[in-house]
């Protein structure tokens, strides 16, 4: 296993993975309860943002959405997605017209799926419409958000 900061924890499925080093010195975390786990975990981190969230996704549909709306008012959002079909955008406008407005975006080159929340980048291994369904990689990069937007 490669070596990894601290503030690293990879989940694979609903079970979070502790780097080797960690373990040794911390009890081993309790497995998240299957897909209720991740979405908790997820429902946490679009809260934890104060500033700003950005999702790289092409399989994007409403319960994303609806996720992105757990967020505080005073942060933005943006999805940035290979294709922006015209019933995601009038999702959109209609998400837009109850919650604070979601920014949609489409990129071209996008083949994984991303999540940044103020500074810190996650990368994941599924759609967020996806996660808990199948085995899945869900972890913090030490990368610049610069790279990606």
């Amino acid at each position: 296993m490669r070596k990894r900061s601290k503030s690293n924890l990879f989940f694979i499925g609903s079970i979070p993975v502790i780097p080797k080093a960690k373990a040794a010195r911390e009890p081993a975390a309790e497995p998240l309860p299957g897909p209720t786990g991740i979405f908790l975990l997820l429902a946490n981190l679009i809260k934890s943002a104060t500033k700003s969230l950005v999702l790289i996704d092409n399989y994007i549909d409403e319960s994303v959405l609806l996720m992105l709306s757990k967020r505080d008012a005073g942060v933005s959002a943006e999805i940035h997605t290979g294709r922006a079909t015209e019933t995601l955008k009038q999702d959109v406008a209609r998400h837009n017209a109850q919650y604070p407005p979601i920014k949609l975006t489409e990129k071209k080159n996008i083949h994984d799926r991303f999540m940044i929340i103020d500074e810190d980048v996650y990368h994941i291994g599924a759609s967020l419409k996806d996660l808990g369904k199948k085995l899945f990689a869900f972890s913090k990069m030490t990368i610049s958000k610069d790279l990606l937007i």
